[in-house]
Parts: structure tokens; C-alpha cells; sequence
């Protein structure tokens, strides 16, 4: 049975000082690689193997560096960097256009500056020679003709929907998507299952525990105080969430 641990649940608090990661094994990319993944792919767990230094922990000390850790997580899911990603992330199924909402903006914008720019050129056109008049005036059709064009575009592309695949825009939906099923996964684990030894490795005694998927072990092997302080902090993470 591979050790490793899901989400960092069975870290130690210590790695919530960055310079600490590397000693532990686990440096700061790793870890936002790691919630990243767990947000984008909701349905599976991320994973990452267990060191020494994490395998040392206390027992006693794991319930308090799983909600260090889950802290450091939401730290990083509202931090700028999660939501470029996120937004570039999105971008890879919605065929690289910028978010709706940003677009709708630019557009108003421009609609408003080429609206003043039409009501300057109208005021000065009774100044200007007639040649320079309708000189003035083809420019001004042609700008509005152009207009009119750029408006149906983006018409167009506001009625287009987005691909069924793509990552929703707030990426809580997902978020809590992979709590529901981290709960669901890591749900009746008996963490007082015995283990034999044989041929040098450990398995179960019982069969149908060793048939479980690797989610459900990984979670026996985290250990009770660690895996069920990270069922009990998602939970109130979820409700955070309604």
C-alpha cells in the first residue's frame, strides 16, 4: 500500500512557514499545485507522497495542522494568484476569450467614447467648407457602420453558451463539489482495522478492507485524529459555502 497523503491532511503545522516546506519536503508550489488540482478536478483527490518529517508528527498534534493547513488553503484559494490561474484555467475551454463580464465593459466603454466623438464632430461640422462637410460625414457613417457590426458580434457571442466541460467562473462551485467528495470517499473508514504482515508488507487482515480504493487506506493510515479533523473541517468549510 503506497503511503501518501491527500490534500496534506496529515501535515505538520510547521508547514505553514514556507521556508519550512522544502525541509519537510514539501515546498510552497507543491502545495498550491495541490489545491489548485483539487479545486479543477473535484471528483479526484490530489495527491502527494508522505516524508519522514510528516510521518514524525505526534498524534496529538494533527488535528491542529490539519486546520492549519485548511486555513493556509482558503489563504490561497481567495489569493490573486489561485484566481489568475483559475481565470487562465477557464480560458483553456472557453477558447481563450476574456470573462463576459470584462468585455461587456470594454464595449460599453468604447460605444460611449465613439458616441462623444460623434457629437464633437456634429458640432463642428457647420464650421468646416462643404467638402470638408461631407468629407465629415462619410467618416462619421462609416464609424457607425463599423459600430453596428462590432455590436452584433458581441451579441452574438453573449447568446453563444460556454462548452459543457468548462470550468464553472466561480471556482466555489468546484470547491465545494471536492469537499462533497472528499467527505464521500473517506466515509466509514474503521480505523481499528487489524493489519498482517506478509512477505514483508502490510496488508489488511480483513479482505474486503484491502480491496478498498487507496482513497479509503490513505485515509486509515493518516491516522484517526488527522483524517477526522479533516472530515470535520470540511464540513464546516461547506457550510461556509451555502
Amino acid at each position: 500500500m503506497r503511503r501518501i497523503a491527500y490534500l496534506g491532511f496529515a501535515l505538520p503545522a510547521l508547514l505553514l512557514a514556507a521556508d519550512l516546506f522544502a525541509q519537510l519536503g514539501w515546498e510552497q508550489a507543491a502545495f498550491e499545485d495541490t489545491c489548485f488540482h483539487f479545486v479543477a478536478e473535484p471528483e479526484r483527490l490530489p495527491s502527494m507522497r508522505i516524508t519522514p518529517a510528516m510521518r514524525a508528527l505526534a498524534l496529538a498534534q494533527r488535528k491542529g495542522a490539519v486546520e492549519a493547513i485548511g486555513a493556509k488553503a482558503k489563504a490561497y484559494y481567495a489569493s490573486d494568484t489561485f484566481k489568475l490561474r483559475w481565470a487562465q484555467h477557464r480560458q483553456g475551454f472557453t477558447g481563450g476569450d476574456i470573462d463576459p463580464e470584462q468585455r461587456a465593459a470594454q464595449e460599453a466603454e468604447g460605444t460611449k467614447m465613439m458616441t462623444q466623438q460623434m457629437q464633437q464632430m456634429e458640432a463642428m461640422m457647420p464650421m468646416m467648407p462643404p467638402e470638408a462637410q461631407a468629407q465629415m460625414k462619410q467618416a462619421m457613417a462609416k464609424a457607425k457602420a463599423d459600430q453596428a457590426k462590432k455590436a452584433d458580434k458581441a451579441k452574438a457571442r453573449a447568446a453563444k453558451p460556454e462548452p459543457d466541460n468548462a470550468p464553472p467562473k466561480d471556482p466555489k462551485v468546484n470547491i465545494k463539489k471536492a469537499l462533497q467528495h472528499f467527505l464521500a470517499v473517506t466515509d466509514g473508514v474503521d480505523y481499528g482495522a487489524a493489519i498482517s504482515l506478509q512477505n514483508g508488507r502490510r496488508y489488511f487482515a480483513n479482505g474486503a478492507y484491502e480491496a478498498k480504493p487507496d482513497t479509503w487506506k490513505m485515509t486509515f493510515r493518516a491516522g484517526k485524529e488527522a483524517s477526522e479533523g479533516a472530515r470535520s473541517y470540511a464540513r464546516v468549510w461547506l457550510a461556509e459555502l451555502k
